[in-house]
């Protein structure tokens, strides 16, 4: 994909956009894109945890893992040349995310997909402050915004893994 990111991150963006499906099909991104960061997620949590195995093993759900790092994690992620972005945001966004991979999982027809990632994408612009920008994003196609999106979520929650 060939898209001028609005970001310093450029390079680390793309390291994970690329791992994201090849393909402009929205419904698979979002849940190759969800299954990404959730690995994130559970690295993260592997990090945090002084015996995570137990709560790992329980296969808690996607939402269930945000609460837990939500009560262990405040303040600022600091590993991004943009200085400290709001992990509340953070949360915020992700929890965005999941909203339209249950509907994805839960539903044989999506409704308002569209409306739902400019949705994650106003989350996301509010993660970064970059709202700003937003007149370029919403003109990218939908496919676009999603793995924006999901490539700069990843690297943020691989972020705070290697803090």
């Amino acid at each position: 994909m060939e898209k001028s990111w609005p970001l310093e991150l450029h390079g680390q963006i793309q390291e994970h956009v690329y791992q994201l499906p090849k393909v402009s099909d929205e419904i698979v991104t979002v849940l190759k894109g969800h299954l990404l960061i959730e690995e994130k997620i559970n690295d993260l949590i592997k990090k945090r945890l002084p015996n995570p195995e137990p709560l790992l093993k329980a296969r808690p759900r996607f939402s269930h893992k945000l609460s837990l790092l939500e009560s262990l994690i405040v303040g600022q992620i600091k590993k991004t040349p943009r200085g400290g972005y709001s992990v509340r945001k953070l949360w915020h966004a992700l929890r965005e995310l999941n909203t339209i991979r249950n509907e994805i999982a839960h539903d044989l027809a999506p409704k308002r997909l569209q409306k739902k990632v400019k949705d994650l994408t106003l989350a996301v612009l509010d993660l970064i402050r970059l709202s700003d920008k937003l007149k370029d994003i919403a003109q990218w196609e939908t496919i676009d915004q999603l793995k924006w999106n999901l490539g700069l979520l990843a690297f943020l929650v691989g972020a705070m893994s290697k803090e």
